[in-house]
């Protein structure tokens, strides 16, 4: 039998969204402090790389989920907002920071349900490219295995 691989990400969202800090915790103990977004589970450094190539400071939650599910989606498969559990960080006044985004809400980010299908995708003329240990600005998204941007 396989032992069981857990993998957790922890989040502080810091209020004024100046300051906020993800730490990606692997199943053998290691914690690694992510900056941009972070990808949790499966084919991680696969999604890690697409998803580098998608980023962009500053995007909506549509543009942020359509980047997250792209990079998810990989070479060989299509995803529908059907086949995904998606939620954000939100920083605010109230206390609990975690949401969990409605399959209506997913759908019409996702184009009213159209699938997502992986495209190639150059680096983003905003902001190129860089490793995961570049700082994050507020509202940027958190990739998390499944598609979990943060707002």
């Amino acid at each position: 039998m396989k032992p069981l691989e857990v993998e957790i990400l922890v989040a502080e969202l810091d209020p004024t969204g100046d300051a906020h800090q993800l730490f990606h915790i692997a199943y053998d103990g290691t914690v690694a402090d992510e900056q941009r977004y972070t990808v949790l589970g499966g084919e991680a450094d696969a999604v890690s790389q697409r998803m580098a190539a998608r980023f962009a400071r500053g995007w909506s939650l549509r543009e942020a989920t359509r980047a997250c599910v792209t990079s998810l989606s990989g070479p060989s498969r299509t995803l529908h907002a059907d086949d995904l559990e998606v939620a954000v960080l939100e920083h605010g006044p109230w206390r609990r920071a975690f949401r969990r985004v409605d399959d209506e809400e997913v759908a019409a980010l996702l184009d009213d349900g159209e699938p997502v299908a992986a495209v190639e995708a150059g680096p983003s003329p905003e902001v190129p490219p860089a490793p995961q240990g570049e700082e994050a600005s507020p509202g940027e998204a958190t990739e998390s295995g499944g598609g979990a941007p943060a707002q």
